[in-house]
């Protein structure tokens, strides 16, 4: 497996979900190499462009722990072979997760959600691997779109979302809680719930535009942007739903309303 690149759309258990989209969508000069990270922390990409003000621990909502009588949680710079079997599961299919990177990784799912709803995701903080081949581009008359065909090459990470039911998902992620919220703290959020983020980034990414084609661009340096600057500003999970195609955003949007709604009812 490639380390360290890069769910939604996806675990955070939302797996199939919002892994689908750690997708960057760069030029074919976007495979430069990212600097390796330094210990465990991840660094913060960009302003916050939707942030809750922080929760007050003793109102914030707690997720309900499951009752389990399997095994103790292992820790936390231990757990990549529990995820990784948690995911097997999960999606039915042991042999996709070679999509995910093999180590820290509930820290990197932890630090990409977080990131989701800042403007950019550091590329060296990803937990699976960015799709295959290079974004397409459309030039007509010098107007630069994206090519429609380019949705194509997310295809492996929405047949995760396809694959993953919703009340699945929600109990691998009560199980994993403990895990996540550790990273949480750890990344630098000692007296704040990885679930309350966890739900802004859930709606944040539910109510990402639907765009028709054409999604009209501009390449003012070496990276494409869009060339509405309400979009370009928006958050990067935002941008990342866009970026899927119309047809793949509205299928994760209805998974991502599904884990939602199952999240939900084990809150208290």
């Amino acid at each position: 497996m490639k380390k360290a690149l890069q769910v939604s759309l996806i675990i955070l258990p939302i797996i199939g979900g919002t892994f689908a989209g750690y997708l960057f969508w760069r030029s074919s000069a976007d495979k430069q190499t990212s600097p390796p990270l330094q210990g465990s922390s991840m660094p913060v990409a960009g302003p916050v462009v939707t942030l809750k003000p922080p929760p007050n621990p003793e109102s914030a909502k707690i997720i309900v722990p499951p009752a389990s009588e399997g095994p103790a949680l292992p820790p936390l710079d231990k757990s990549d072979a529990f995820m990784l079997a948690g995911i097997a599961h999960l999606i039915g299919n042991r042999s996709s997760t070679h999509l995910f990177m093999e180590e820290n990784l509930v820290t990197h799912i932890v630090s990409t959600m977080d990131n989701l709803l800042r403007q950019n995701i550091p590329a060296n903080g990803l937990p699976v691997d960015v799709p295959n081949g290079s974004f397409k581009v459309k030039n007509q008359a010098g107007v630069l779109s994206i090519d429609p065909a380019n949705s194509a090459r997310y295809a492996p990470y929405m047949r995760l979302v396809d694959a993953v039911d919703a009340k699945a998902v929600v109990r691998l992620y009560l199980e994993a809680y403990p895990l996540l919220q550790k990273a949480y703290e750890q990344l630098g959020h000692p007296k704040q719930y990885f679930n309350d983020r966890l739900l802004a980034v859930l709606d944040d990414l539910i109510k990402a535009p639907e765009i028709s084609p054409p999604v009209r661009l501009v390449q003012q340096h070496v990276l494409y942007q869009f060339s509405d600057d309400d979009l370009e500003n928006r958050s990067a999970g935002q941008k990342m739903m866009i970026r899927l195609g119309l047809s793949n955003e509205r299928k994760l949007k209805e998974k991502l309303e599904a884990i939602r709604s199952e999240l939900i009812k084990h809150l208290r």
